[in-house]
């Protein structure tokens, strides 16, 4: 039986942009996406952030693979989407192999989630889908932790994260 690798997840955020590190424990780094903009998360290993101000039901959700592909979402509200793209707003993400797995970073402007200026409160889910092989069925896993059936559209699931000065 297979079980969920670990998986470090941290935050960190300046005037302008909020960066979530992922470091991914991975006996096998399955990445066959060859371009930005591809449901990566359908096809091998992917990281992802979701991420909207707290209290605006707009939020985006942004994936990162070991071989430092990204595809940007836009949603209106739950799975409403708006947009779907590789070189979205100013997103950055980026990802390699590391010696036990891969390791990746998510880069988010903060004028991305805004309505009226840099928000400093945003609700936030991080997930990741690991395969052990092309074609395999992932092992899910999240942050917060999800009971019952996973959905990372969850807005009432994601944790509350609060920048302070």
């Amino acid at each position: 039986m297979s079980t969920v690798q670990d998986t470090a997840l941290r935050a960190f955020w300046n005037e302008d942009r909020i960066l979530f590190e992922f470091v991914c424990h991975d006996d096998r780094i399955v990445s066959p996406g060859e371009k930005d903009g591809l449901d990566h998360f359908l096809i091998g290993d992917v990281v992802e952030i979701f991420v909207g101000e707290n209290g605006n039901p707009s939020y985006l959700e942004v994936h990162a693979t070991p071989a430092g592909l990204k595809t940007a979402y836009f949603f209106r509200g739950y799975r409403q989407p708006m947009e779907a793209s590789g070189q979205a707003g100013g997103i950055m993400a980026t990802g390699a192999p590391t010696t036990h797995g891969w390791r990746a970073v998510i880069s988010v402007p903060r004028s991305a989630l805004a309505i009226n200026g840099p928000p400093s409160q945003y609700e936030i889910l991080a997930g990741r889908y690991d395969y052990a092989s092309v074609g395999a069925t992932p092992l899910l896993s999240c942050f917060p932790p999800q009971e019952g059936k996973a959905d990372f559209h969850r807005r009432a699931s994601f944790a509350r994260l609060q920048l302070n000065p």
